[in-house]
């Protein structure tokens, strides 16, 4: 329920700022992340059903701020800060793209990992920088390596596993 009130919230906000500038078709940016795919879409969704017709675009982040600074993407809702300072700096700085509003604040990506993992000892960064990277077999998934251990990820989809080096 959060997340809806949130992407409502986020979708009526862009709708006054939209009609304010008298667009009637939206373009957003969608550079292939789960979670901007997703809020794209229920944006989307809504701002349709508001009457508006809009149109999505996978692009890439640099091509994203580029895209808006020439009016050829009006939306992108994956500006994850303060990561992607470097990439909107300029276009913000020369006026060309303009944050609304933080849809989120105090979100943090960072280190997850299943419970199989964590049954390997994988809880944080700190379990991974006590052991050495290893290169592993090709395909297999097989990288962290922590006390004479490669273990093999089951988060990349391969069985939990380990051998001795």
């Amino acid at each position: 329920m959060k997340v809806l009130a949130a992407t409502t919230a986020l979708t009526l906000s862009l709708a006054s700022s939209l009609a304010a500038a008298s667009c009637d078709e939206i373009t957003f940016s969608d550079v292939g992340w789960t979670d901007i795919t997703a809020t794209t879409a229920a944006t989307t969704v809504v701002l349709d059903a508001l009457g508006y017709e809009t149109d999505v675009k996978i692009l890439s982040v640099p091509v994203t701020y580029t895209s808006m600074a020439a009016g050829d993407v009006d939306v992108f809702l994956g500006n994850w800060m303060p990561t992607m300072e470097a990439d909107i700096a300029p276009y913000r700085e020369d006026g060309s793209v303009d944050t609304v509003r933080a849809n989120l604040t105090g979100a943090k990506y960072t280190l997850a990992v299943n419970k199989a993992a964590a049954d390997m000892g994988i809880k944080n960064f700190a379990d991974i920088a006590a052991g050495i990277l290893g290169a592993g077999d090709a395909g297999t998934g097989q990288t962290p390596v922590r006390q004479g251990r490669a273990y093999r990820l089951p988060w990349l989809g391969t069985a939990p596993d380990e051998r001795e080096l």
